[in-house]
């Protein structure tokens, strides 16, 4: 594959497009590193560890030309060009007009001829004025250069080098409890690991880099409660207390279907095993062992365990029987059942095929509703169909 032209990635300048270092290039910082976003106009807004503008242009004049990726950048404005990459977690090295717009403490910028160096205060190091601005964007692509692209249209191409650039990016190195590289769904406003999000990724960056998939999977386990919970959200040093969609034996399957993961199989069979039985234990109400979201008192967010927060289905405020959730843990033991036979657990094996049976047997019996023709969320008392009839 050709080097990237980040003149031809994501050419329409947009607010909102973040941009932030990434653990595939080093160590990241998840409460002190740099996140940036584009703005409207021609600027990029700092959104951490402190609010701050970054003018290229003029408030009224949108750019001429622009061009990047997560980490690099180069727009062509009323002022002329500007090029910045992300150095490190903690600085930003520019060269062209630039208009540091704040007096924030927390932000530090020095300014040498037409190079300017921004970064955190409380690790800004002025040394990085010397660095060669072409090098260190030549780094930040060469995780993209080394990816065989697919052939496409040109326009396709480019949507996919801006897409993988993004992925990138929402790749944190080891920190705090996490002991492995792990994803964000975004760095801002985010930020932290969640963990049906970590099992999406993995299966994109599958693709890629098998061996980054698998830590990825296996990051969210770095957050296992001695009970066998998994949080739902977690950062370096704190998390949640509800869980979200289990789907992490799916995930480390179609790992294993790309590079073999035995060994990591092996380690992390008994937490699966510990997560799952949690899930049965704390989650299934009633008689019939079918298990029921965890509901809120936010209304605005009553059930941000099954990933889909305010949906209709839970505007009633109070556990039903869930179709999907139920699902979900049927798929998982399916798949504990192939990761026990791979290990010769035989016995353990059979106990994982009868309860997916089970956990299948009670959905089709309780939750199928034949007259609309799906199936439904249900009370756990009298198996009464909801009225919702959403996802």
């Amino acid at each position: 594959m050709a080097a990237v032209d980040v003149a031809r990635v994501c050419t329409r300048w947009r607010p909102g497009q973040l941009f932030a270092f990434s653990g595939i290039d080093g160590p990241t910082d998840h409460d002190r590193g740099l996140t940036l976003c584009t703005e409207a106009e021609a600027a990029i807004r700092v959104v951490l560890p402190e609010a701050g503008l970054i003018r290229l242009g003029s408030k009224t004049t949108p750019p001429r030309r622009c061009g990047f990726t997560g980490d690099s950048f180069e727009v062509e404005t009323d002022r002329g060009q500007t090029r910045g990459v992300l150095v490190d977690a903690h600085h930003l090295l520019m060269t062209g007009a630039v208009t540091w717009d704040s007096d924030s403490a927390q932000i530090q910028v020095q300014t040498r001829d037409d190079v300017t160096l921004l970064g955190v205060a409380d690790h800004f190091n002025p040394a990085w004025l010397d660095a060669d601005l072409e090098t260190h964007i030549n780094k930040r692509r060469a995780w993209l250069d080394a990816i065989d692209l697919p052939d496409a249209s040109p326009a396709r191409s480019d949507a996919l080098i801006k897409a993988l650039s993004m992925m990138k990016t929402q790749v944190h190195s080891p920190q705090g409890r996490f002991a492995r590289r792990w994803t964000t769904p975004d760095r801002w406003p985010h930020r932290d690991l969640w963990l049906w999000d970590s099992t999406f990724h993995a299966m994109g960056f599958r693709h890629l880099d098998p061996e980054l998939a698998a830590e990825i999977i296996e990051a969210v386990f770095d957050t296992q409660q001695d009970d066998g919970q998994i949080p739902h959200q977690s950062s370096p040093n704190r998390s949640s207390s509800i869980t979200q969609p289990p789907v992490l034996a799916y995930g480390l399957a179609r790992v294993n279907d790309v590079a073999d993961q035995t060994e990591r199989i092996a380690r992390l069979y008994p937490m699966l095993s510990a997560y799952l039985d949690w899930d049965f234990k704390h989650r299934a109400i009633g008689d019939h062992g079918l298990c029921a979201w965890y509901i809120e008192g936010d209304e605005n967010c009553r059930s941000g365990e099954s990933g889909m927060d305010n949906s209709p289905r839970f505007d009633e405020a109070r556990p039903l029987l869930a179709p999907d959730f139920n699902a979900f843990l049927a798929r998982e033991c399916e798949e504990m059942a192939a990761f026990a036979r791979l290990l010769g657990k035989d016995e353990e094996a059979h106990h994982w095929t009868a309860r997916h049976e089970s956990l299948c047997n009670m959905i089709n019996a309780a939750l199928w509703n034949e007259d609309a023709g799906i199936y439904l969320d249900a009370d756990p008392e009298t198996l009464a169909y909801s009225e919702v009839i959403s996802r």
